[in-house]
């Protein structure tokens, strides 16, 4: 009885070391490239997306995300994207991370920015020359005489230890 435990204990243990040794990773991968198409319509912006499966996770227009499509398609008032930038830039991504191809449409609310007009430079001001300075005789260093010296051959010298110098 004790045999057959083992035995079956061994039978099992050598099939899971089999399993695990010759198991083969299944990838399911989207590799579906989304086909993306937008124009405009008046003051809409409209924007399609094409996948074999329902995977579009959003569209994004000049790096805004817009996450809601409905039926593959969005329809978007222009102006809210409109910005600074000359062209809307539109691509969509899919939740296994692959990008459509670019759509660029020109922005009907770009602007460009105002250069202004070049006015002639003004001539420069002139600097005043500072006036000469009447040049005035330096007088001449005195000397001074030295102290006397007083020399004191009794005074003791303090300097040093035995007070005597």
């Amino acid at each position: 009885m004790r045999i057959h435990r083992l035995i079956w204990i061994a039978a099992l243990a050598l099939m899971l070391v089999c399993m695990g040794a010759f198991a083969i990773t299944a990838h399911a991968a989207d590799t579906q490239p989304l086909a993306i198409s937008a124009w405009m319509s008046g003051d809409k912006l409209l924007i399609e997306v094409h996948h074999g499966r329902d995977t579009v996770e959003a569209v994004y227009i000049n790096n805004i995300r817009v996450g809601y499509l409905i039926n593959g398609r969005l329809e978007l008032p222009a102006v809210n994207y409109a910005g600074t930038e000359q062209y809307f830039t539109i691509y969509a991504a899919d939740f296994a991370g692959n990008q459509s191809n670019i759509v660029l449409i020109q922005n009907p609310y770009y602007a460009p920015p105002e250069i202004p007009a070049c006015t002639a430079t003004p001539a420069p001001t002139p600097i005043p020359s500072p006036s000469p300075i009447p040049a005035t005789p330096t007088p001449e260093p005195s000397t001074m005489p030295a102290p006397p010296t007083i020399d004191e051959p009794n005074k003791p010298n303090p300097f040093t230890p035995d007070g005597e110098g």
